[in-house]
């Protein structure tokens, strides 16, 4: 099986192409560290936001949430991070990616999610992040967002 030179430099420019896309996409979604505390949950976990990575336009909130267990469901697991949008008419969320993280803020697990949009119970993690994001006119301490 022959393969023209016009080929191979099609295909190679499709992988570069390609490559490239899936890197600028991975790298938009890292979490900038600038971490501000904005709640708890029912559990007393603290819940942060990355205010390095805060974006809102119209009606659309986009955000790094970090959760830090006092209790952690595993032995080995400190915290959580998720990268979410929310959307602030409908009061719903969807996450695109989760981050676990270890007792040495090692990484454990990290995966792309796609997911459909979810109602944010006031009393959830997304529910506070939603609160916080969308509504700060409504919340006390919203200074620095």
């Amino acid at each position: 099986m022959a393969v023209t030179r016009k080929a191979l430099c099609g295909f190679l420019v499709f992988c570069t192409l390609t490559l490239s896309g899936c890197v600028q996409t991975t790298s938009k979604l890292q979490p900038s560290g600038e971490w501000i505390p904005v709640g708890e949950t029912q559990e007393k976990d603290i819940i942060s936001i990355d205010t390095g990575k805060y974006k809102k336009e119209n009606q659309t909130a986009s955000v790094w949430v970090r959760v830090d267990y006092r209790n952690p469901p595993q032995p080995t697991l400190n915290a959580i991070q998720f990268y979410g949008k929310f959307d602030c008419d409908r009061e719903t969320y969807q996450i695109q990616r989760k981050i676990q993280l270890g007792l040495e803020g090692e990484t454990l697990q990290d995966e792309i999610i796609e997911m459909e949009s979810k109602s944010a119970p006031s009393d959830s993690t997304e529910g506070v992040v939603l609160e916080r994001v969308c509504f700060e006119d409504k919340t006390e301490n919203t200074k620095g967002l």
